[in-house]
């Protein structure tokens, strides 16, 4: 199975753990235990609370999670900036078994494969209203449209509210028939795609599962410069392409103040020096189609020859 970067969960889940992060400094964690989420069916689902009226959210992982009560826990990393400090979510657990995780695997749906995955691309879920959350993929699928807009509107909001403060978790009874719930708790910076990962004891059991929502992970980035005159019409090579299964061509235009690069697999960055100076476009456009990206770059001069195109791109993440 392929490995990805992810959070040092058991660091983020130990007492008095300091991370240091080169653009962030220095990150204090804390833990807490928030509540117990019930899963009569076992059939455990993570997303975001505000998409369970949408068939694609709720959707329970492949892999089928231990029955009954387990506890939440919470890693709260404080953030600290020139005129204030904040406490974010960083890491979501829910525990099976105090067993400790021997080794980490990427959660996914039953039409998911890991083996498809590209370079640095995860499986996980989109949030775009600042929350994930735990629920029992059975109870949640009992609940009407109308109800689960009411569930997120009426119920959880006023929950997380209450008080002079925004809370950072909640948990709700969403199937008074079982007892089944819902614990959420704010994402990590916000909006954005987030990956979870089962903890496997030593015997191969289910110990937890963990969404991981970045703050604890500093990302890495590299570059490769090619001279233009060598690179139309080309598949430019590097061995940071092929190992994030990225294709980058140029294609040939019939301007020499127009620029088209495709990318395929993932997505990058362009800047060009043109006479030895940056040359920003006046005009870009950036199109996405079967994975392909297509930037379009219109320039005020022309391109010479000896212009340089410099690629940047994501390697990835790496825990702190």
């Amino acid at each position: 199975m392929k490995q990805f970067s992810h959070t040092n969960f058991d660091r983020a889940f130990r007492p008095d753990e300091v991370f240091e992060c080169p653009e962030r400094g220095r990150i204090t964690v804390r833990q807490v235990e928030v509540a117990d989420l019930f899963l009569p069916s076992g059939r455990l689902a993570a997303c975001d609370p505000s998409e369970l009226m949408s068939v694609s959210a709720g959707v329970p992982f492949s892999r089928l999670a231990p029955r009954g009560r387990h506890r939440v826990h919470l890693c709260l990393a404080k953030l600290k900036y020139k005129t204030r400090g904040e406490e974010r979510v960083a890491c979501a657990m829910v525990r099976f078994t105090p067993a400790p995780a021997a080794k980490w695997e990427m959660a996914v749906l039953p039409d998911q494969n890991v083996e498809d995955l590209r370079g640095d691309e995860v499986f996980g879920y989109g949030v775009d209203a600042g929350l994930g959350c735990f629920v029992d993929a059975e109870a949640a699928e009992k609940l009407s449209d109308e109800e689960a807009e009411d569930l997120y509107f009426n119920r959880l909001l006023k929950e997380l509210q209450k008080g002079k403060q925004f809370k950072n978790w909640a948990e709700l009874v969403i199937d008074p028939a079982t007892g089944a719930n819902l614990v959420a708790f704010s994402s990590g910076y916000g909006d954005g795609f987030y990956p979870s990962f089962w903890g496997v004891d030593e015997s191969g059991e289910l110990c937890c599962l963990v969404t991981d929502f970045g703050i604890l992970l500093k990302n890495l980035e590299g570059a490769a410069t090619f001279r233009l005159g060598d690179s139309i019409g080309q598949t430019l090579a590097h061995p940071d392409f092929y190992r994030l299964g990225m294709t980058v061509r140029v294609v040939p235009s019939d301007s020499d103040q127009n620029l088209r690069l495709e990318t395929e697999g993932a997505n990058c960055e362009v800047v060009v020096t043109n006479k030895g100076n940056k040359c920003l476009p006046h005009r870009s456009q950036l199109q996405v189609a079967d994975r392909i990206y297509s930037h379009d770059l219109w320039f005020l001069e022309p391109l010479s020859g000896d212009s340089t195109l410099t690629i940047r791109y994501s390697l990835g993440t790496q825990a702190l």
